[in-house]
């Protein structure tokens, strides 16, 4: 069950055999490309309305009966989501599902986007950061009257931070400091 879906609606892309040009022998997006980009990343992020992009995903692409490859249409489609901002990074994809639907008007692309969750690796070091933070909070806010501001002012600020926007060394030092400082004024 997905927690958060979204629905666009993007004009079809160029083959991918048209989306790179050679010219004085640089490799540079062909023109037909970058004006789709650019016209479908606005459509996106009109379409979106302000909605929080999505970090780990699945979609759903349906796509128009053409005569070229399906699978073609992938990589162009997902740059756009993340131009657009409708994703975070189309490498956290975590699966699709591709449809040619002969109802599908030809020049258009209809797609589904749904919140997954996070690979067990992820959730496990986010877990890790969550429970060091916590740990570390509760240290230093029971013992931030004891602290001196010189040596400790930066640590007794991070305190501040919350669990979802602490990186995880800095997670494992506050948790290290504390402890410390525990066994100091203990």
């Amino acid at each position: 069950m997905s927690l958060h879906e979204t629905r666009l609606v993007l004009p079809l892309p160029p083959s991918a055999n048209r989306l790179w040009r050679v010219f004085k022998g640089q490799v540079r997006k062909s023109t037909d490309y970058r004006k789709w980009a650019d016209d479908a990343s606005d459509a996106v992020s009109h379409q979106l309305g302000g909605q929080a992009r999505l970090t780990w995903f699945t979609a759903s692409i349906t796509l128009p009966v053409t005569r070229r490859d399906p699978d073609n249409a992938i990589k162009p489609i997902m740059d756009a989501l993340q131009a657009g901002g409708a994703i975070q990074d189309d490498s956290m994809l975590r699966g699709l599902t591709l449809d040619v639907d002969d109802d599908c008007p030809a020049e258009w692309v209809s797609i589904g986007l749904f919140e997954a969750p996070a690979p067990r690796a992820v959730r496990e070091v986010q877990e890790a950061q969550r429970r060091a933070w916590e740990a570390a909070h509760v240290l230093l806010t029971e013992h931030t009257a004891k602290l001196t501001p010189a040596p400790y002012g930066r640590c007794v600020r991070v305190r501040d931070l919350g669990p979802d926007n602490i990186p995880a060394p800095m997670a494992a030092n506050m948790l290290a400091l504390a402890e410390r400082i525990m066994g100091r004024r203990a």
